[in-house]
């Protein structure tokens, strides 16, 4: 599996891999090269949505990801919860405002629909 981009992440080096690696490589291709120019049949191939994005996660989304590990990582598991916590640790909705309930749902269907 190639490492296109590492990061620190905590205390533990992370490779994030921008290709899906379960696809069928062609014999004379690198691993770089997926397997271009092949078609996977459906179905047969792992569909792993974080690999099918359209673009890499923005510096925002990335600080929130972050803010969000540290959230359920303190062990909340209700909205209200993860909305005062993101609010504590200073990471804010999109539009610079605190977290709501309501901001936070809605945010996160934005995110999945990108």
């Amino acid at each position: 599996m190639p490492m296109l981009h590492c990061t620190r992440h905590h205390t533990t080096l992370c490779a994030i891999v921008d290709i899906n690696p379960y696809l069928a490589r062609l014999r004379a291709q690198s691993d770089t090269d997926g397997a271009k120019g092949s078609i996977e049949r459906p179905g047969e191939s792992p569909n792993i949505p974080w690999q099918t994005r359209a673009a890499l996660p923005t510096d925002y989304e990335n600080r929130l990801g972050d803010a969000l590990e540290q959230v359920f990582e303190g062990g909340a598991t209700e909205l209200a919860d993860v909305v005062a916590q993101l609010n504590t640790l200073g990471c804010p909705a999109p539009d610079g405002q605190p977290w709501t309930a309501e901001r936070f749902t809605e945010t996160m269907r934005a995110l999945v629909a990108r």
